[in-house]
């Protein structure tokens, strides 16, 4: 049970995060990590090249790790083994 306290609330963490990112960045990370959508798929859902899928998704994930590391919760994955970037 604590390991599942423990998840879901650095879920909600890095959700928090995602909730910061600009719109379309942040609607561009979630088809790819949560609904787990191609850079293509993405790309011909959202009429944008392949590239700008993987500019967003790099931006977002550089927001991600840069507001984890200035919150120390990114030591907290790795002491604990969670992988989520």
């Amino acid at each position: 049970i604590s390991d599942d306290l423990e998840f879901e609330e650095l879920q909600e963490i890095i959700d928090q995060q995602i909730s910061k990112l600009p719109s379309r960045c942040q609607q561009i990370f979630l088809l790819s990590r949560y609904e787990h959508k191609s850079n293509k798929e993405i790309a011909t859902e959202l009429g944008i090249s392949i590239q700008a899928v993987k500019n967003q998704i790099s931006k977002a994930i550089n927001f991600i790790r840069e507001n984890l590391q200035s919150e120390e919760i990114l030591y907290y994955f790795l002491i604990i083994g969670i992988r989520f970037l």
